[in-house]
């Protein structure tokens, strides 16, 4: 079953982001978060969390390092959701950030819609993102009924070169 993808692709430069529009990503975002919205179901108020100590256990991605290829590709990545059986729902969402910091791709993977299990993939183009060092995070979200909590679970870091 093919994992649902949502990506964000933000060019570098500042001629190609006013083609684009500035409501551009501010449109891509909140899609994503209607569609998380829309299968966990109305937001209650989440408790604080000190980060991916508690969430860890919960959920975790992998990738290695790579070739940062010419035009845009879909970069894969393992993921694992493991929740306890009490939570009705689930949701993980990924962001990939470039060496600048840049947010260069986002995802997501709902229960029902994707296995707990499986490969994932981000889409970016080469020319929004530079080489060198990319963090991968990822924000778990789970839900019993009228209880949400959710919390970032550990980064991974990987390199992505040009070829040659």
């Amino acid at each position: 079953m093919p994992a649902t993808t949502l990506a964000l692709i933000r060019p570098s430069t500042r001629r190609a982001r006013a083609a684009r529009g500035p409501r551009a990503g501010a449109l891509a975002v909140a899609a994503a978060t209607a569609l998380g919205a829309a299968v966990l179901g109305p937001a209650a108020p989440a408790p604080a969390h000190p980060g991916h100590e508690g969430f860890a256990r919960f959920a975790q991605i992998e990738r290695g390092d790579g070739i940062l290829r010419k035009g845009c590709h879909d970069y894969r990545y393992r993921y694992e959701v493991e929740v306890k059986p009490r939570f009705d729902q689930w949701a993980l969402e990924t962001f990939l950030v470039d060496r600048r910091g840049e947010r260069v791709a986002a995802g997501a993977l709902l229960k029902g819609a994707d296995p707990k299990t499986g490969v994932d993939s981000v889409r970016f183009c080469r020319t929004a993102a530079v080489p060198g060092r990319f963090t991968l995070r990822g924000k778990l979200t789970l839900q019993n009924v009228d209880e949400i909590h959710d919390g970032s679970i550990k980064p991974i870091r990987f390199r992505l070169r040009l070829p040659g």
